[in-house]
């Protein structure tokens, strides 16, 4: 909700991407908790029938993960060019068009 608050904490991503080894164990942490919960609820929905099969929850977690950092990344080094809400948004649904049952890439 605060654009301030997270361009901050983007930038104290990627400035744990140095050889500062106080952020990186607590990003990579954070990063590694993310996709665990993306793989887990992928996986429940595979098992509920929401989300199709056919998909490796592992791989299409850290596709989203992936992306979305690129899209932080974007926005703070172009932030008058690029529109974070609007990259997210294409991003889910991106997600639900390629994940959710009864669809086909």
């Amino acid at each position: 909700e605060d654009p301030r608050f997270l361009q901050a904490m983007f930038v104290l991503n990627f400035e744990a991407a140095g050889n500062t080894q106080t952020l990186r164990p607590r990003m990579s942490d954070w990063i590694q908790r993310l996709e665990d919960r993306l793989v887990t609820a992928l996986s429940t929905g595979q098992r509920d029938g929401t989300i199709r099969a056919d998909i490796e929850p592992v791989v299409v977690a850290r596709d989203i993960v992936h992306t979305g950092i690129g899209a932080a990344y974007t926005w703070i080094v172009m932030p008058g060019d690029h529109d974070l809400v609007g990259e997210l948004r294409r991003l889910r649904l991106r997600i639900i068009e390629a994940c959710a049952l009864g669809r086909t890439p």
